[in-house]
């Protein structure tokens, strides 16, 4: 079978460690800012926290990455694509998987603009399943390192010979179900409600805290229509 493109990436050979690792970071920072705002009242620790913890994608990330990733060479053809791992020590050939699309039913991927981290899940008619995690995507634009991008064009390229059964479809996300919506609702309501509330016992933090919660209702949404968006072209 013809190659028809081979692209050199970084891939996290350990993911959930990695995942960890940034929640721990993530939840521990702003936890730390909280308890410190609460002591002293000071904005500026709120602001400064706020602007370090929520910046750690593009402050931190990149250079974390490297105690997680390794080489892989990803090769796509009309009938699959392969993954190759190699050690990043002696460069060697390590493990290598052949997807083949007529046995994939279904796959997602997530995308993290910021720190260039993407994940690949496959969805196998056999009932398994394989996920990749990828470093240096370089945001969600199709180009020579978007592993995630790549895919998508070879599957949506296949799917246009297939029936309707034959075709790989994109994997529901939560964020587009109704439940998704009811909770992204949820947590917009939930931060309406503290602002209303700090704006009685501490007008000063108001402003900060509304221009972070615009951003993150604004990021919420803006995924979750992009989400719906990408579903309907692999229906």
């Amino acid at each position: 079978m013809e190659i028809a493109k081979e692209v050199e990436t970084t891939i996290i050979a350990k993911p959930n460690k990695f995942i960890l690792f940034v929640i721990f970071f993530f939840i521990g920072g702003i936890g730390l800012t909280m308890v410190l705002f609460f002591k002293t009242k000071s904005i500026v620790i709120l602001f400064c926290g706020a602007i370090l913890f929520f910046g750690y994608p593009t402050l931190f990330s990149k250079r974390f990455h490297k105690r997680f990733t390794q080489i892989a060479t990803v090769r796509f053809t009309e009938a699959y694509f392969a993954v190759e791992f190699r050690d990043p020590a002696t460069n060697a050939t390590g493990r290598i998987d052949i997807n083949r699309f007529d046995q994939i039913r279904q796959f997602s991927t997530t995308a993290q603009v910021e720190n260039d981290f993407s994940i690949l899940k496959l969805f196998f008619k056999d009932g398994s399943k394989i996920k990749y995690s990828f470093s240096g995507q370089q945001g969600n634009a199709l180009n020579e390192k978007n592993i995630n991008g790549m895919v998508k064009q070879v599957i949506a390229n296949y799917n246009l010979t297939k029936s309707k059964e034959e075709k790989i479809t994109i994997a529901t996300r939560f964020i587009t179900t109704e439940a998704g919506l009811y909770l992204v609702a949820g947590i917009i309501s939930l931060m309406i409600t503290v602002l209303v509330y700090l704006f009685f016992q501490n007008p000063g933090v108001v402003p900060v805290l509304a221009i972070l919660f615009f951003i993150t209702s604004y990021v919420m949404m803006l995924t979750r229509n992009k989400a719906l968006e990408e579903k309907k072209k692999f229906t």
